[in-house]
């Protein structure tokens, strides 16, 4: 058989010509069709409901608050919501605890059918092992409103090494030298009063800085909590958005 193989190789120049073009031809036709395949799947669109707005945790949905937006299919999963008059025929549905950001789409998970109460995030706190921590940030120098509920975010913290802490040299510290920054996430923003942005009028809104950002953790991560308390006293925190809690 090998030599059967061997023979028919060595027939002739253009026949050896001839098969590796054969071989190159089939390579390239299953590598075109995978990636056609592929860019199919990344670019075929579907209808999708989506907050028109940021919405707080607790906040009520109405028709006015959603719009319906065409969106990739490769990064939706099969927890979303189409058609926003079928979802909202079905009753009253309020934001979770953690709130839509603009844009975000409208899933089934991220709602729930009664008012979020302080109780109930405390109850839900406690059955997840997780707590809430407030910092202090600059909203226009952490990327304004990309800071929205139920994003996921890194911190960077600049010490500028005076202001009382003469002992600590000057440095920007991010989640590399420090991972206590890395993939926070944003559960609730308010303005220095500690007012929602939401709730502010046009003379308020003028002057919200600093906000204060309530970022979610685990309870028994007590080494990012002191890392967060810590650079607050010590320094400021800046914050750029990394991806959107699914």
């Amino acid at each position: 058989m090998r030599g059967g193989l061997k023979s028919i190789w060595y027939q002739g120049p253009v026949f050896r010509a001839f098969m590796i073009g054969l071989i190159f031809c089939l390579i390239f036709g299953i590598t075109y069709r995978l990636n056609q395949t592929y860019l199919q799947k990344v670019s075929e669109t579907a209808p999708v409901a989506a907050a028109r707005r940021t919405l707080s945790p607790g906040t009520l949905l109405t028709v006015e608050d959603l719009i319906v937006t065409e969106r990739p299919l490769a990064g939706l999963g099969d927890d979303y919501c189409r058609d926003i008059s079928a979802l909202l025929e079905k009753g009253e549905w309020y934001t979770d605890a953690i709130g839509l950001g603009e844009g975000d789409v409208l899933r089934p998970s991220r709602l729930v059918k009664e008012p979020v109460t302080e109780e109930s995030l405390l109850q839900r706190l406690s059955k997840e092992q997780k707590c809430l921590i407030a910092v202090e940030t600059d909203l226009v120098r952490s990327c304004g409103n990309w800071l929205a509920p139920g994003t996921r975010v890194d911190g960077w913290v600049y010490i500028s090494g005076k202001d009382g802490f003469d002992t600590v040299p000057e440095q920007v510290i991010g989640p590399l030298e420090d991972p206590c920054l890395s993939n926070l996430l944003i559960v609730d923003k308010k303005n220095k009063n500690a007012m929602p942005l939401e709730s502010l009028n046009d003379e308020a809104i003028k002057d919200p800085l600093p906000l204060v950002l309530t970022l979610m953790v685990e309870q028994n991560d007590e080494e990012r909590i002191r890392a967060l308390v810590r650079y607050n006293e010590i320094g400021k925190i800046y914050f750029s958005p990394k991806s959107l809690e699914k």
